[in-house]
């Protein structure tokens, strides 16, 4: 699940953080001389049975092994409006961040949003971190200023002050895009008490 491994970055600096999951350009795919034999057994097998929905999840999470996004991205989307028929709450959460991610990794922000507004929100936990986190992101790409602050200011709920920055560094390109940089900036200084830098304009 996207960031659900937060504490990976406890022991990096915040500009490493930065480094690490500030996205400037699309994702992009490995070079590849071919597909591998295994992810091509799937394929075929989808192409038999091509609503099932588990061979779906299969398919892209082989593409996704060779690190080929975009067919991940594009054999997710055969499966999105069928999500609900995932009888299992946490596959069919796992499901949809995954397209949300990948749509927001694509620069498909429109599409993030709409996949975002499809998944249920957790009840508590690494998810529900994940879920609030992504969900700055998407509304922040969107230019909802109500929405990406108000996420971004309940993923901090309940995490400690290091955590806290490292959370605000992740998505504070995408607040700032929204024009709610100081505003979260305001709330992160609140948390630390004392001043958190950078300004509205790089």
């Amino acid at each position: 699940v996207y960031m659900a491994r937060l504490e990976y970055y406890d022991s990096e600096t915040v500009l490493d953080v930065l480094k690490l999951t500030v996205r400037t350009s699309k994702m992009k795919n490995a070079p590849i001389k071919s597909l591998s034999n295994e992810t091509y057994a799937i394929k075929d097998d989808l192409e038999r049975d091509p609503f099932n929905l588990k061979l779906v999840n299969n398919l892209a999470a082989a593409y996704l092994k060779e690190c080929q996004h975009d067919r991940a991205l594009h054999v997710l989307m055969r499966g999105w409006k069928r999500a609900s028929e995932i009888s299992d709450e946490k596959v069919r959460f796992r499901f949809l961040m995954k397209v949300g991610e990948l749509s927001m990794g694509m620069f498909m922000y429109r599409q993030a949003l709409a996949v975002f507004r499809d998944i249920k929100e957790p009840t508590d936990g690494n998810d529900l971190t994940s879920y609030l986190m992504m969900g700055t992101q998407v509304w922040s790409a969107n230019g909802d200023v109500t929405q990406s602050l108000k996420l971004f200011q309940r993923s901090l709920e309940g995490v400690d002050s290091q955590r806290a920055l490292r959370i605000f560094a992740i998505v504070a390109a995408d607040l700032r895009k929204a024009g709610v940089f100081e505003a979260a900036k305001s709330t992160m200084e609140n948390i630390m008490g004392t001043t958190v830098a950078g300004k509205e304009d790089p």
